[in-house]
């Protein structure tokens, strides 16, 4: 994060932040690039909505779906940016994969960053549309913005990055998830039957690949390894965030994947008639 550091402190306001708080400079850096991408999402969500008034299907929709939408719509593209990325790293960094527990990356920082700002940006969103989201979506939004904001914490330096760029990687399914939702409430699911079938067996396939077993793997692997004397050193809320919040994830990734596997096998039986007969879809002509 040097180069992100050297930039900051061309800025006046945030010398003048840092100078006056009693914490050090990067950490500071750290929340100023954590809000500016908050910002930076918050910008998306304001583009959304007027780009997607050139869409008919979404000028259609009442004014709780278009949040929904535009919600979605930025919730999809920070997963397509942040997968690719996450994934690089969590293969290719060497300092990661030679120490799990202090390897560092400031890439790799860089990228946690960028997901800590979307994660404060989604609590606000599940604040202000409660509706949409309810607490389920406000318990995954605030365990993933504690666990990224206890790795930022024990930067520079390194506490847990290579774990943080695991899971970023859940995210690998997100865009599954929305394009199923934007095909369906856009009029493409009838037209498009086949893409919208091959869309969701995707999204099964990614989210039990990534959140089920990897993810389910890896929450065991931290929780075994959270006490081994080699993680003493570590600083305590990136433990308790990694102890309390890991779990609550996986536990929500199987309660969400239980209904998606729901969703897929659910059936239509069909309608009775008085005597207890199924009905017949055509009536026969006298």
């Amino acid at each position: 994060m040097d180069y992100i550091a050297k930039i900051l402190s061309k800025i006046p306001v945030i010398n003048n932040f840092v100078d006056h708080h009693p914490c050090n400079i990067l950490n500071a850096q750290y929340i100023t690039v954590v809000l500016l991408f908050a910002l930076f999402f918050t910008i998306l969500n304001k583009l959304s909505k007027i780009v997607s008034k050139t869409i008919p299907a979404y000028n259609r929709l009442d004014n709780q779906k278009k949040t929904d939408w535009n919600i979605r719509v930025v919730a999809t593209i920070h997963a397509i940016i942040i997968t690719p990325y996450s994934f690089y790293w969590f293969f290719t960094c060497k300092e990661l994969n030679a120490d799990h527990v202090f390897g560092t990356n400031q890439w790799a920082e860089l990228g946690m960053c960028f997901s800590t700002g979307y994660f404060l940006w989604d609590i606000v969103m599940v604040i202000s549309h409660w509706e949409l989201n309810g607490i389920q979506f406000m318990i995954h939004a605030v365990c993933c913005f504690a666990v990224y904001v206890g790795i930022l914490d024990g930067c520079p330096g390194g506490h847990m990055e290579f774990f943080g760029q695991l899971f970023l990687g859940f995210e690998a399914s997100t865009p599954f998830l929305h394009f199923g939702w934007f095909m369906k409430f856009g009029g493409l699911e009838k037209r498009y039957p086949t893409l919208f079938l091959v869309n969701g067996l995707c999204l099964l396939f990614t989210f039990f690949v990534v959140r089920i077993c990897l993810g389910t793997y890896y929450v065991c692997y931290t929780q075994y390894y959270l006490h081994q004397p080699e993680f003493y050193p570590m600083n305590f809320p990136v433990r308790f965030y990694f102890l309390f919040a890991g779990p609550i994830l996986a536990i929500l990734n199987v309660f969400w994947f239980y209904k998606l596997l729901s969703l897929l096998f659910k059936t239509k039986k069909p309608s009775k008639d008085d005597n207890g007969k199924p009905k017949s879809s055509q009536t026969k002509s006298s």
